[in-house]
Parts: structure tokens; C-alpha cells; sequence
């Protein structure tokens, strides 16, 4: 007997739905829902132009929208970019209003979470305050290195002025000596704040992506 041939699976291709400049506005208006309406229009107006850029580069609109990061990545990186109580306000209004159970496991939830909350809160206060202290100290020192030539130059007139050259000339030296050193320090100090600043908005936006979620 010959054997019959097994009909081959057809592979089934989902077509997906294609997204044009409205529905994407409107999903990325949707996700940014309780940043202030400026905050909102700013935003669609910026990803618009991008759709309209790409379509004066010959796509459709369609392909524009797929070309752009999906609504949700954007809403993200836009949250991401904001102050944290706008995010925190941003994501309550996502959500809508708490149901009474929610408002009741919250209450009776609050000797838990009360604390952990406070608790992360001077986390973040002392790691901000730390970072902060390094760059004022960083500053005060180079600041005391040139107050202390302007210190070494005046007791440098006042000994040539007395007579006493070989102690002048010592003074002439301690202030190059600091102003030298402030110099280097200033811009040695310009790196590091940059990257303590760079590593303070790294911080910040690892805090605000645990309310965006």
C-alpha cells in the first residue's frame, strides 16, 4: 500500500495590526496621564514631528508609527525624565482610583510599609547628601588653596616691604605653590563633579524606574 502524503502545515503569519499617527498619540497620551497638560502636549508634538519627518522621507505613515519606539518605551523614557513626584503622580492617575479593598489593605497595611518607606527615603536622602558633600568639599578645598595664595602674596609684600627678601621670596614661592595647585585641582575637580553629577541623575532615574515600572 502506498502511503498517503501528510498534507503539510501551513504556517499561520499573524498580521499585525498596523498603527498609524492617531493611535499612537493617543496610547502615549493615555500612558502620560497626570504629567501637567504642557508636559503632554510637548511631548505629541515632538514624537508628531517625528512621524512627519519620516514620512517626508518617503514611509508611510504606518511605517512611520513602527519606526518610533512603541508608546510604552516612550511614555517611559518621558517619565524617566521628569521629577519624581510628577512620575509618582503620573503612574497614580494610570492607575485610577483605589478600590475600598485596596484602601483598606493600605490602611491595615501601614505599620509595614510606613517604615519601609521611610526608610527608603533616607536611603536616597543619605546616597543625594553624600555625593553632594564630596563636590562642596572638592570646591572648598580649591577655594582654600587660592584664598591661601592671596594669603602667601600679601605676607609676600609685607616682608619685601620690611626688608626681609629671603622671606618674601619664600612667600613668593608658597603662592605659586597653592595658586599651582588650585589651578590643577579646579580642573581635576570640573571631572570628577561631572561624573558625580552624571552618577547622580544615573541614581535618580533608577529611582524614578521603580515608580514607571
Amino acid at each position: 500500500m502506498e502511503k498517503r502524503a501528510r498534507p503539510k502545515k501551513e504556517s499561520i503569519q499573524r498580521k499585525e495590526k498596523k498603527v498609524n499617527r492617531e493611535d499612537y498619540l493617543t496610547a502615549l497620551t493615555e500612558k502620560l496621564r497626570g504629567l501637567p497638560e504642557k508636559d503632554i502636549e510637548e511631548s505629541l508634538d515632538f514624537y508628531s514631528e517625528m512621524i512627519a519627518d519620516r514620512m517626508e522621507e518617503g514611509l508611510s505613515e504606518e511605517e512611520a508609527v513602527a519606526n518610533l519606539p512603541s508608546a510604552a518605551e516612550a511614555a517611559r523614557e518621558i517619565l524617566l525624565d521628569k521629577p519624581l513626584p510628577q512620575v509618582i503622580k503620573a503612574k497614580q492617575s494610570a492607575k485610577g482610583k483605589r478600590s475600598g479593598l485596596q484602601i483598606a489593605l493600605l490602611i491595615i497595611g501601614a505599620p509595614l510599609w510606613i517604615p519601609l518607606v521611610i526608610s527608603a527615603a533616607s536611603v536616597v536622602f543619605s546616597v543625594y547628601v553624600a555625593i553632594w558633600s564630596v563636590i562642596i568639599s572638592i570646591y572648598a578645598v580649591d577655594f582654600g588653596l587660592l584664598a591661601g595664595g592671596f594669603g602667601a602674596a600679601v605676607h609676600a609684600g609685607y616682608f619685601f616691604i620690611h626688608g626681609s627678601f629671603g622671606v618674601g621670596i619664600f612667600y613668593i614661592g608658597l603662592m605659586l605653590v597653592f595658586w599651582g595647585l588650585s589651578v590643577l585641582l579646579f580642573f581635576g575637580a570640573k571631572w570628577i563633579v561631572g561624573k558625580l553629577l552624571k552618577l547622580t541623575k544615573a541614581f535618580g532615574r533608577w529611582i524614578k524606574s521603580l515608580f514607571v515600572g
